[in-house]
């Protein structure tokens, strides 16, 4: 799927699927535009509730994977193909484990950004 379909399928809340991998591009494609976090949050917001779970929705994994990806996007040139090849730390569902302890898993972590107990991002 190229990204503009991507993009489009994710905010009319049409995407079939949402894969890690896809996350991970949103937050690539939408930092290019400048904007990453908010649209992400926005749109997961939107797409988890079209899809009946909007308790899928968690605050603190958004923001922390997007300020992961952000600051590596930064500068960056290549497509994302290129970037995801370059950063294999991202296929990894488990590295925000590297930052947080188990306050990652808490109801507050679900409803609000909390910052890393164990190392800076």
């Amino acid at each position: 799927m190229d990204d503009a379909t991507l993009l489009a399928q994710f905010e009319d809340c049409t995407l079939p699927e949402l894969s890690h991998r896809d996350h991970v591009r949103l937050v690539f494609l939408y930092a290019r535009q400048g904007r990453a976090y908010d649209r992400v949050r926005e749109g997961l917001i939107a797409y988890t509730a079209s899809r009946g779970s909007s308790s899928a929705f968690h605050e603190t994994r958004t923001w922390a994977w997007a300020e992961l990806v952000i600051a590596a996007a930064a500068g960056f040139d290549g497509d994302f193909d290129a970037f995801w090849m370059r950063h294999p730390e991202f296929d990894r569902r488990d590295l925000l484990d590297d930052y947080y302890s188990d306050i990652l898993r808490s109801d507050a972590a679900r409803t609000t950004v909390l910052q890393p107990d164990l190392r800076p991002l």
